[in-house]
């Protein structure tokens, strides 16, 4: 995910500083994380071990959301989620 990262701010200048922030911001607490959608200030994706998801949203809205954008941790909180992997799109047949 970070060597993915890296290339996309690298060899396609499709990043921007404050997801550049929010990836470092992630491998500081030994999670890796890319951009993703369109880039320019979008949003990260991250894989993040179960036992770590409520230490890593904390850190992001505390790390990134508070001090960086100076909102606060309510707000903040609406802006990291986390989730999991499921089945997918499914095509129903009769």
């Amino acid at each position: 995910m970070s060597g993915s990262h890296e290339s996309l701010r690298k060899l396609y200048e499709c990043s921007h500083k404050n997801l550049d922030l929010l990836v470092d911001t992630s491998k500081e607490v030994g999670v890796h994380a890319r951009l993703t959608g369109a880039g320019w200030g979008g949003c990260v994706v991250a894989l993040c071990p179960m036992e770590k998801v409520d230490m890593y949203v904390e850190t992001l809205v505390n790390e990134f959301y508070v001090k960086h954008c100076n909102v606060d941790k309510v707000t903040a909180r609406s802006h990291v989620f986390a989730t999991t992997p499921c089945h997918g799109a499914v095509i129903y047949t009769h």
